[in-house]
């Protein structure tokens, strides 16, 4: 006897169409792999180091200011850097200033106020260093 060959249910015909015109039919049940990106260093090694010179200058700076420059405030501080933080202004202890976290949203918040009480350089001194 011979034996007839099964009728193909609709899915089977249209996934070997499928199959037919894109050869990838047949993984579309799996997920598709996630691209491999070449990893890339979060930091330079330049700014590595500066990043470590400038811990250690605020560990030092908030070691001997307790207050904040500001309100005068004991507590926890930030540090305001008050030209920038480019370059050497980053760790530069005589261009910071301790100030509490409210002060520090304060000075950045109204910019008028903070250049004139000299929290902030004058327009266009940003990140350059003061003379």
């Amino acid at each position: 006897m011979i034996k007839k060959p099964k009728k193909k249910t609709l899915w089977v015909q249209v996934r070997e169409m499928l199959d037919r015109v894109t050869n990838k039919a047949s993984n579309l049940s799996k997920a598709p792999k996630k691209a491999v990106w070449p990893k890339i260093k979060p930091v330079s090694t330049k700014r590595a180091a500066q990043n470590a010179l400038y811990r250690k200058a605020k560990a030092e700076y908030l070691e001997e200011h307790i207050n904040c420059g500001v309100c005068k405030v004991i507590g926890k501080l930030d540090i305001h850097h008050l030209f920038g933080r480019r370059g050497e202004l980053l760790y530069d202890k005589t261009k910071f200033l301790a100030v509490c976290r409210d002060c520090h949203n304060e000075i950045h918040n109204n910019p008028a106020w903070a250049i004139h009480n000299g929290y902030l350089p004058p327009k266009g001194q940003w990140n350059k260093k003061s003379k």
